[in-house]
């Protein structure tokens, strides 16, 4: 007997699987509608926990209703007790979820009976039909719509059946294209078209007729059964006898029609849009002509003014290095002082062209802020001092000291900014408050403002601060000079960088300038430039055993940096490309080569190709450049030159990117020729595994891992001072930015070559 039993227990425990496992909500009840038993398909379908409506009343928890009028409807649970037998649910019932959704519901209501025959209670097994029933009314819905739909389009609409002969049309297709005739049913369709080819012949039979586009497509719908859009093409036909070229705009679509295979067609004449088309895009080339013209044009100003200011500029900044008067030194500081304003000027209008076109890239590297912010106080603190007006900080300690973000850009919106507000206060203070706060997706919101006492801006001038080349009024210009680009300019860094910006302004009270931009927190060191020293010259190294090839076509500025260099190194000049290439052939211990760019006969670019391609040379390279537009810094290290410094030569630069250059390589090696290999087994390993990383992308396609394992390459290469595989790993960069796998899977291969040559190199130091 304990085995019978035992037997039965696991069959109702079977039992209960089965019925937990199913999709059909179950649910079981007394005879008096008491729920004994409900699955989990029913309390999900009715939106309630099992253990809520477990005892509950059938009617309170199983609500239907009438979907035609609303009507609340009741489980006719009585009626089955009743009569002892199984029911369904009208058509048109709906189930009533919890949270007052409806579903529609196939259901069947069940006695269910002891071992005596008496009805003991009722079970109800039931499913969500909702989709199926929805697929019901959209069909008669769609058969409804099709013929009011086809009559009615505002575009020409036919039917044409398997040998692409008229079956139907609506009365668009008609007046457009069969106006003269009654009827144009069982016409081949060219012909309906008056297309030149099916004239004097049928569709489909003219000289032309394999070739048509049209025909092509239609057959392709019949073979393939699927549709084709979109579909443009042109044809010949004549109108008051003359020939034109009509374009048409198809959609083909199979249809099935009585068991018939057929196919719509849905035609847009688009003939006046394709001529719209073509003066618009003569146009656009046009403007896309003047415009590349424009560019090149403020980059060859650029240039031709920057050349001379380099001079002038450089040969002040040696000047104030020797001994002068009170007088003396003060005129140099205001002539210097000029300089530096054209030259803003300059960049000013250089970097509005780079936004027109799109071309200005925000960088997103780690630095110290703190850092920043007292650049930014030390540069602007003698102009307030001068005007006996405060400049204060406030906030700085709320903040980390190293986030991510472009540190130029930032650097150029507060100048900006705070130079507005030093420039346009006559008395009182000038306040930079700084803020952090939480953002989304685990980012940071950094906020500058900068609040001044000044002169204040009228309110209906605030609409005007950020337009391009806007300044409040003359008087304004004659005060206080300036482009009016510099707040444009900011405003749509300050967006480039994903924030906002904000102004407020009370007229003899002063203005509040505001920015938010996301950021992110850095995690420790940056290598920042040291570029503030007393006296650079006194700094620097001194090797006169270190070889310095100065290319330089102007002779004021070969001049300029002889006077910079030449008492601390062995310079050799070269007035063009051709020269430093034939003394770079002749003179082999040139340690590093300051390259300007724009020059007659060969150009810095050239000349570094023919370094880098032909003589596979990794000699360091400095480009020294006045061309400034286009993709600057990352353009030049494309090019294959190891850095880049813009003109007017700032002194300080120059000789820390030189002494930069001259460490690393007394790193790598003595000058006697005794060269000692520095990248350790562990990190040609790590190189090894971008490599491999590197060629997953590329099998996978996945452009997103072939930048991002690049771009880590690159800073892995630049801490061993692996320039070769640095340069390799930024091309590989610029490729994938560029979306060239082409060019990126040429680099990778070439990656591998530098990396067999470290190893190579490694095994001949052992």
């Amino acid at each position: 007997m304990k085995e019978i039993s035992k037997l039965k227990e696991q069959d109702i425990d079977l039992l209960l699987s089965t019925l937990e496992c199913i999709g059909d909500g179950v649910i079981a009840t007394d005879n008096e509608a008491n729920i004994i038993y409900i699955n989990q398909s029913a309390a999900n379908l009715i939106g309630k926990d099992i253990s809520d409506v477990y005892h509950k009343n059938l009617e309170t928890e199983f609500r239907l209703a009438n979907i035609t009028n609303d009507k609340e409807l009741v489980i006719p649970y009585k009626e089955v007790i009743k009569e002892k037998k199984s029911l369904g649910l009208k058509k048109d019932t709906v189930l009533v979820h919890s949270d007052g959704s409806i579903k529609y519901i196939s259901a069947k209501i069940s006695p269910i009976s002891n071992a005596n025959g008496e009805v003991v209670g009722v079970v109800i097994v039931f499913r969500d039909i909702t989709r199926i029933r929805k697929n019901e009314v959209e069909q008669i819905n769609q058969k409804n719509n099709f013929k009011a739909v086809f009559d009615n389009s505002p575009l020409g609409m036919v039917i044409l059946d398997e040998n692409i002969k008229v079956y139907n049309y609506n009365q668009v297709y008609r007046s457009t294209f069969a106006k003269d005739k009654d009827t144009i049913i069982g016409e081949y369709f060219g012909n309906t078209l008056k297309c030149l080819n099916a004239m004097g012949a049928q569709c489909g039979q003219g000289k032309g007729c394999p070739l048509c586009n049209i025909r092509k497509n239609l057959i392709k719908v019949l073979e393939k059964k699927k549709p084709y859009k979109d579909i443009i093409s042109n044809y010949n036909t004549l109108v008051n006898n003359k020939q034109i070229e009509k374009w048409l705009k198809y959609d083909f679509v199979p249809i099935n029609i009585g068991g018939n295979k057929k196919i719509l067609v849905v035609i847009e004449d688009i003939t006046e849009k394709k001529k719209i088309e073509k003066n618009m895009k003569n146009s656009m080339e046009m403007a896309e002509e003047a415009n590349k013209l424009k560019s090149e044009f403020l980059a060859n100003m650029s240039h031709e003014i920057r050349t001379p200011l380099n001079g002038l500029l450089g040969m002040i900044d040696l000047t104030l290095l020797t001994e002068l008067n009170k007088d003396q030194r003060e005129n140099l500081l205001i002539a210097k002082s000029s300089g530096n304003l054209l030259l803003k000027i300059i960049n000013d209008i250089l970097d509005f062209s780079k936004m027109e076109a799109k071309k200005l890239e925000i960088e997103n590297r780690q630095f110290d802020i703190y850092k920043m912010i007292q650049e930014l106080i030390k540069i602007h603190n003698k102009k307030a001092n001068e005007k006996e007006i405060e400049l204060n900080i406030m906030g700085i300690n709320n903040i980390p000291q190293f986030v991510y973000g472009d540190l130029y850009r930032l650097n150029q919106i507060l100048n900006n900014l705070i130079h507005n507000a030093i420039k346009f206060t006559e008395f009182g203070s000038v306040d930079i408050i700084v803020d952090m706060k939480e953002s989304d997706n685990n980012k940071k919101e950094l906020t500058f403002i900068i609040k001044d006492t000044g002169i204040g801006i009228r309110e209906k001038d605030l609409g005007n601060l950020f337009k391009s080349f806007s300044q409040l009024d003359g008087s304004y210009t004659k005060k206080y000079s300036g482009t009016g680009l510099g707040l444009v300019i900011s405003k749509q860094l300050v967006e480039m960088m994903g924030g906002h910006i904000w102004v407020e302004s009370k007229i003899g009270i002063g203005s509040t300038f505001g920015f938010s931009i996301p950021i992110l927190l850095g995690a420790g060191n940056t290598n920042l430039e040291e570029k503030i020293v007393l006296n650079p010259l006194e700094k620097c190294n001194k090797d006169k055993n270190y070889t310095i090839l100065l290319v330089e076509d102007d002779m004021v500025n070969q001049q300029l940096v002889l006077k910079i260099l030449g008492s601390k190194y062995n310079i050799i000049t070269a007035n063009n490309g051709l020269d430093a290439i034939e003394i770079y052939k002749k003179i082999k211990d040139i340690d590093l080569i300051l390259m300007d760019i724009q020059m007659p006969l060969m150009d810095g670019i050239q000349v570094t190709n023919m370094i880098r391609d032909i003589y596979k040379d990794s000699i360091p390279i400095i480009a020294l450049t006045a061309y400034a537009l286009g993709g600057d810094k990352e353009k030049f290290l494309e090019y294959g030159v190891n850095d880049y410094i813009s003109k007017p030569i700032d002194m300080n630069l120059l000789l820390y990117k030189i002494n930069q250059v001259i460490n690393q390589h007394k790193e790598k090696g003595n000058k006697d020729g005794k060269k000692t290999f520095n990248v350790k087994l562990s990190e040609l390993e790590q190189i090894k595994e971008f490599i491999i990383e590197l060629d997953k992308g590329m099998k996978d396609n996945n452009l997103d891992l072939i930048e991002n394992r690049a771009n880590v390459l690159k800073m892995e290469a630049i801490k061993i001072d692996a320039d070769s595989i640095k340069n390799k790993a930024f091309k590989i960069e610029l490729s994938i930015r560029r979306g060239d796998l082409e060019e990126a899977y040429y680099f990778i291969n070439q990656l591998k070559d530098e990396y067999n040559n470290l190893i190579n190199e490694r095994d001949g130091y052992k």
